[in-house]
Protein backbone atom coordinates (compact mmCIF):
# COMPACT_ATOMS: atom_id res chain seq x y z
CA UNK A 1 0.00 0.00 0.00
CA UNK A 2 1.35 3.40 -0.96
CA UNK A 3 0.65 6.21 1.52
CA UNK A 4 1.33 9.65 0.16
CA UNK A 5 2.28 12.27 2.67
CA UNK A 6 1.52 15.95 2.27
CA UNK A 7 4.16 18.64 2.40
CA UNK A 8 5.92 19.06 5.71
CA UNK A 9 6.23 22.84 5.36
CA UNK A 10 3.89 25.40 3.81
CA UNK A 11 4.84 29.03 3.24
CA UNK A 12 2.04 31.57 2.95
CA UNK A 13 2.00 35.35 3.41
CA UNK A 14 5.57 35.37 4.75
CA UNK A 15 4.60 32.81 7.40
CA UNK A 16 5.83 29.27 7.71
CA UNK A 17 3.51 26.43 8.73
CA UNK A 18 4.74 22.94 9.55
CA UNK A 19 2.92 19.63 9.71
CA UNK A 20 2.14 18.07 13.07
CA UNK A 21 4.55 15.26 12.24
CA UNK A 22 7.32 17.76 11.52
CA UNK A 23 6.55 19.66 14.75
CA UNK A 24 6.88 16.45 16.77
CA UNK A 25 10.21 15.69 15.10
CA UNK A 26 11.69 19.19 15.34
CA UNK A 27 10.49 20.29 18.79
CA UNK A 28 10.14 16.97 20.59
CA UNK A 29 6.58 17.57 21.81
CA UNK A 30 4.14 14.67 21.78
CA UNK A 31 1.29 14.63 19.27
CA UNK A 32 -1.10 14.65 22.21
CA UNK A 33 0.43 17.88 23.56
CA UNK A 34 0.27 19.54 20.16
CA UNK A 35 -3.39 18.58 19.70
CA UNK A 36 -4.15 19.86 23.22
CA UNK A 37 -2.49 23.19 22.44
CA UNK A 38 -4.50 23.40 19.21
CA UNK A 39 -7.76 22.67 21.05
CA UNK A 40 -7.02 25.30 23.72
CA UNK A 41 -5.68 27.89 21.22
CA UNK A 42 -2.20 27.91 22.76
CA UNK A 43 -0.68 27.70 19.28
CA UNK A 44 -1.83 29.03 15.91
CA UNK A 45 -2.70 26.62 13.14
CA UNK A 46 -4.68 26.31 9.93
CA UNK A 47 -6.48 23.61 8.02
CA UNK A 48 -5.79 23.30 4.31
CA UNK A 49 -8.48 22.18 1.81
CA UNK A 50 -7.41 18.52 2.07
CA UNK A 51 -8.22 18.61 5.80
CA UNK A 52 -4.61 18.42 6.96
CA UNK A 53 -3.67 20.78 9.76
CA UNK A 54 -0.48 22.84 9.85
CA UNK A 55 0.97 24.76 12.77
CA UNK A 56 2.42 28.24 12.56
CA UNK A 57 6.12 27.64 13.13
CA UNK A 58 6.62 30.83 15.16
CA UNK A 59 3.89 29.89 17.63
CA UNK A 60 5.70 26.61 18.40
CA UNK A 61 9.02 28.39 18.57
CA UNK A 62 7.61 30.74 21.23
CA UNK A 63 6.25 27.76 23.20
CA UNK A 64 9.70 26.18 23.03
CA UNK A 65 11.22 29.08 24.95
CA UNK A 66 8.34 29.12 27.43
CA UNK A 67 6.50 32.24 26.28
CA UNK A 68 2.68 32.20 26.43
Amino acid sequence: MNHQKGPQIIREDNKQYISIQEAVKEFGYSRRTIYYWMKTNKIKWKTIPSGRRYILYDSLKLRDVGTD
